[in-house]
């Protein structure tokens, strides 16, 4: 283990004696100072040999000078003085302040010219710049000396306590030589722990927790448009390294403190689950899962536990395991606990909910989609919400971890769309999404479509009247995918999940307007106007009937529709408008409840 840490000087007090008449103690303590200056400073040959020294290294002085001269200066500066009597004898003083005192350089001589420089940390007239200098000269002491390796640990740790503070009093971008040395100190003092095994894990948490807190920090704090901010991300790799060495270190020599290891396993988890990685999707998956489980077993206040099972979600929801990661959504309880927790797990939560809404979009359940994201896009406060506002800078993600709130507005009108198109009347499922296509209306003028949003209303209009292939053309081409799809890693899949989705609709909402015109109608005819497989419209049309939207039977032997002209009674009537105003009367008791 390391040595004492100990305060280099000690409380000294000056006095003056203005009386001709001193009492006997002040001769005492002149003879001991007198007796103190003749051990201390030697004989006269080694005098003579100390300021010929001197005068050689006046031009260039050695850093065991420089120290050796700056601790004698201390010391003399602390022994009291006293104004002497008239008979009393004193040494010549001139002569013991020109003639410096030599002391042997050896570990407690560095240690308390260390301890001196760690006194100084959190005063305001502190030179972070000067103090660093100081320590690399005692570095380079204790190297030269060959001097005991623990005293490089403790001068290792206080270059890196020393530049974690004024980086954050002078939030440095992480591309400056002095966040890269720091980061280097770091390596090297895992390094000595891996070797000697003789650092405890209390005075490695702190490190670890600060340097971390400090690269989101510098992120957060950087212009995401700049080239700064690339070269900040590209640290990211090394911090990850380093917490994972670290990680192992606690495996191997602290089993008993299982907090210190939920917090790492947490930190790391959070350097990962955001990104998407199809090469390894298996390997971090488990990962996260591994870290997980015993962060849950071992959390008893379960801060830490609801957290990292909030990144497993969002995890599993980015790479399109959407029912795995709703089942497990589910599993947690959170939803019904989130609104009395920390206010950073709020919002990766808020986080979390908007990625599993667009799993569930990409794997083409729109209605869950829906019902997900309608809760962020009614309010206006979706930036605060997700942790996207500079306005509130404590709570602000860093800007490569954001989710394009275009994005979620596109998804969240496109599934509003094709749920209203296929709508009654009398019941409008997303009056916000009818909210926005007003005001996309209001502001379009005469010519092509050029917005996300006056795409969306021009392929919602095409979609009422039938024509499939105009409404794919608005939501599926260039723009679009400049403006918003490419957002998305899995676009391919999502362009023939939107068209087959399109087609659907399309014949539902043809079927329901153009039944009475017919009496009968091929199935094979429908397959070939919606360029939907047979068996897929056969699908389509018994899921119609079977729910009571639409009066027929299907023959199977000729593959026709036959359609029953039934016009409803004014008590059907009546009844279907009770029955939508009932269901309106208990969503509102639902979302009463929930408030």
């Amino acid at each position: 283990m390391f040595r004492n840490r100990f305060f280099a000087g000690e409380n000294s007090s000056t006095s003056e004696d203005s009386d001709d008449d001193a009492p006997q103690n002040d001769v005492q303590e002149s003879n001991a100072f007198a007796n103190q200056y003749a051990t201390g400073i030697g004989s006269a040959k080694e005098r003579n040999r100390s300021k010929k020294d001197k005068k050689k290294s006046s031009v260039n002085p050695s850093i065991e000078q420089f120290l050796v001269k700056s601790l004698a200066i201390n010391e003399e500066a602390t022994v009291p003085t006293k104004k002497p009597s008239k008979n009393q004898e004193v040494p010549d003083v001139q002569k013991v302040n020109d003639e410096p005192k030599t002391e042997e350089i050896n570990d407690d001589f560095v240690l308390k010219k260390l301890n001196e420089i760690r006194f100084k940390r959190g005063k305001g007239t502190m030179n972070y710049q000067d103090e660093f200098e100081n320590l690399e000269q005692l570095r380079e002491l204790v190297i030269k000396q060959n001097l005991d390796s623990d005293i490089l640990i403790e001068i290792s740790m206080a270059e890196i306590t020393f530049e974690l503070d004024s980086q954050r009093q002078r939030n440095e971008s992480s591309g400056t030589d002095a966040w890269k040395r720091t980061l280097d100190r770091i390596d090297e003092l895992l390094h000595h722990a891996f070797e000697n095994n003789k650092l405890n894990t209390d005075i490695l948490m702190p490190i670890m927790i600060q340097m971390d807190d400090t690269y989101t920090r510098i992120l957060r704090d950087a212009n995401a448009d700049t080239q700064e901010y690339l070269e900040c991300l590209m640290d990211e790799h090394r911090i990850s390294s380093i917490l994972d060495r670290f990680q192992t270190y606690l495996e191997l020599n602290d089993e008993n403190q299982s907090e210190n290891r939920c917090v790492i396993y947490l930190r790391i988890i959070k350097h990962i689950y955001y990104k998407y990685n199809k090469r390894s999707e298996q390997s971090t998956i488990l990962s996260i899962e591994q870290s997980c489980k015993f962060i849950n077993a071992h959390d008893e206040a379960k801060f830490y536990s609801n957290q990292a099972i909030l990144c497993q979600i969002y995890h599993l929801a980015l790479h399109d395991h959407y029912h795995q990661a709703r089942d497990l959504m589910f599993i947690s309880h959170l939803q019904d606990t989130i609104d009395s927790l920390d206010i950073f797990i709020q919002i990766l939560y808020n986080r979390t909910m908007v990625q599993l809404g667009l799993a569930a979009f990409r794997r083409g359940q729109i209605s869950e989609a829906h019902q997900i994201l309608v809760d962020f896009q009614c309010g206006h406060h979706i930036r605060e919400l997700l942790g996207q506002d500079n306005n509130h800078q404590i709570y602000l993600y860093p800007y490569h971890m954001h989710i394009n709130l275009q994005l979620i507005e596109c998804v969240y009108c496109v599934s509003a769309m094709l749920i209203e198109a296929l709508s009654t009347k009398r019941h409008r499922v997303s009056k916000h999404f009818y909210k926005l296509m007003s005001q996309a209306e209001k502001q379009a003028v005469t010519g092509p479509p050029e917005s996300m949003r006056e795409h969306i209303v021009a392929a919602f209009h095409a979609l009422k009247v039938g024509d499939w292939k105009c409404s794919i053309d608005l939501i599926v081409n260039e723009k679009m995918n400049r403006q918003v799809w490419k957002l998305l890693l899995q676009n391919t899949d999502v362009y023939s999940m939107l068209r087959d989705r399109i087609k659907e609709v399309s014949l539902q909402y043809y079927l329901r307007t153009c039944a009475t015109a017919f009496s009968d109608i091929s199935m094979i005819i429908l397959a070939d106007m919606f360029d939907i497989s047979v068996t897929k419209v056969s699908c389509i049309v018994g899921k119609l009937i079977f729910c009571r939207e639409l009066m027929g039977s299907i023959d199977e032997g000729t593959k026709m529709l036959i359609l029953n002209e039934k016009t409803q009674s004014k008590i059907e009537e009546l009844s279907l408008e009770l029955m939508w105003k009932v269901l309106k009367l208990h969503d509102q008791h639902e979302k009463l409840i929930r408030i």
